[in-house]
């Protein structure tokens, strides 16, 4: 459906509304600052980061698996890397969405712009990789992300729903 004059894509609201968009941007701006830290780091500070998670899930997994610890690491380490990708993208959709939907009336719109908000996030975290030593830009990075993102949307809407049928019944 076409864009029309008529429709109001814009949320213009209140105070209260435009205090929380303000509150859900700052946040959502900090953890983006955090994922972009984080691709600054270089390769061995990353290496160093993550295998300290690894570690941990190793000894983890170790305890009911038995085996050698540090060869479970360096198995898991890919895993527990692109995990990270998931979920912090996933966490930044939520905040994303908490804040633009406080200004972006018409849901089509909100969520295609938060989607396109949060590639380009992605997109952009890639691009400052090229720029760490010892890291690399990776286009299924930028995937990973988006999944993580469309996954937030996703359950964003299922608890959408549910709440709306709760509420019907009350």
């Amino acid at each position: 459906m076409p864009l029309s004059l008529s429709k109001n894509i814009l949320n213009y609201t209140t105070t209260k509304n435009y205090k929380k968009f303000i509150y859900y941007a700052v946040i959502t701006i900090i953890w983006l600052s955090f994922i972009f830290y984080n691709s600054s780091l270089n390769g061995i500070k990353s290496t160093v980061e993550s295998n300290s998670y690894t570690y941990i899930l190793a000894k983890l997994i170790n305890r009911f698996t038995g085996g050698d610890i540090y060869s479970l690491q360096k198995s898991l380490t890919f895993f527990v890397r692109k995990c990270a990708h998931f979920t912090s993208y996933f966490i930044l959709m939520v905040f994303c969405f908490l804040a633009l939907k406080n200004i972006i009336a018409d849901k089509k719109y909100l969520i295609i712009s938060a989607i396109l908000f949060c590639i380009y996030a992605a997109a952009t975290d890639e691009f400052i990789q090229l720029f760490s030593d010892g890291r690399s830009g990776n286009l299924i990075d930028v995937l990973i992300d988006t999944l993580g993102n469309l996954s937030a949307i996703f359950l964003i809407g299922i608890i959408n729903n549910l709440n709306k049928h709760k509420n019907a019944y009350l």
